[in-house]
């Protein structure tokens, strides 16, 4: 991807289309994402990538012009026919972000099992090493993913270092581990490690984990983090208040690509104010930092 000077985008509001808060506030965030943008404004698409295409028209339209009100109708009913979460219920930001970024990546893929350049933009290669404690045998499985999930530390810092930390490990039908060498189960630690990183890293935390409730705990959203020894900063972060069923989401997002220091403003479908960051520290559930 070309490194070449990048547009500002303008800070416009969304018209919520009937519960599609988790939409407007989901694509806030994803127009901080600069070179994601750029390659969706310059680039040219076929009939035969339909998510790729309707991304790019909504982003012209977003871009077209310095202030107003976007109404998104065109893109939602574009995408639905493949992203079927615009019923008119209540949908999982998350859910939405995942199935976005899972199409646009299929679409824009250089050959079979090949990773393009775009999905490069997010993707950040895991270690797990298992290692039997009855043999010490020990296996090792690496993955990659463009949605890094945690659980809720103090701070997004503390949650990254958690994920580092042995755990142990059961199979899928939540039995004891399989051991190759012992052939047998046996009880088995995980110590997952993040080997690489990438432009973006999307961190998805563990608000809606349990079906019944949601998880409420405060965490503080540091402005700078540190991954694999490279610095990111903060440029989104999607907020949900309410409960379970009956909530809103809103977003925070900046606005100035390459700015170290762009300040945040906070996006509420059509309403767009300044904002001095996250005021309620029990509500981020998505952040977007950015490598510096």
């Amino acid at each position: 991807m070309k490194n070449r000077a990048l547009k500002r985008v303008p800070s416009k509001g969304l018209s919520n289309q009937g519960n599609t808060c988790f939409f407007n506030a989901t694509m806030q965030c994803v127009m901080a994402l600069d070179r994601f943008v750029d390659y969706f404004q310059t680039g040219k698409f076929s009939e035969r990538q339909p998510v790729s295409r309707a991304l790019q028209n909504f982003m012209r339209l977003y871009t077209g012009g310095e202030y107003g009100t976007v109404d998104p109708s065109t893109f939602i009913r574009d995408i639905g026919r493949k992203i079927q979460l615009f019923n008119g219920q209540q949908q999982d930001a998350h859910c939405f972000l995942d199935n976005l970024l899972c199409s646009v990546f299929e679409e824009n893929k250089p050959g079979k099992n090949k990773i393009g350049e775009l999905e490069r933009l997010f993707t950040v290669e895991h270690r797990a090493l298992v290692t039997c404690k009855t043999c010490l045998f020990k296996v090792e499985r690496r993955s990659i993913s463009p949605v890094q999930f945690l659980f809720i530390s103090r701070t997004v810092q503390e949650s990254l270092s958690s994920y580092e930390d042995e755990e142990d490990v059961v199979d899928d039908s939540r039995a004891l581990w399989s051991c190759e060498k012992c052939q047998s189960k046996v009880i088995a630690g995980i110590r997952h490690k993040i080997i690489s990183s990438s432009l973006y890293v999307v961190i998805h935390l563990n608000r809606f984990s349990d079906l019944q409730n949601k998880n409420r705990a405060a965490i503080e959203i540091e402005e700078r983090i540190s991954l694999n020894q490279t610095k990111y900063r903060l440029i989104g972060v999607v907020c949900h208040s309410g409960s379970l069923h009956f909530g809103h989401y809103y977003a925070y997002a900046t606005r100035s690509p390459g700015e170290e220091c762009a300040k945040m403003q906070k996006f509420n479908d059509t309403l767009v104010s300044s904002s001095s960051g996250v005021s309620d520290p029990t509500t981020p559930y998505i952040l977007f930092y950015q490598r510096i």
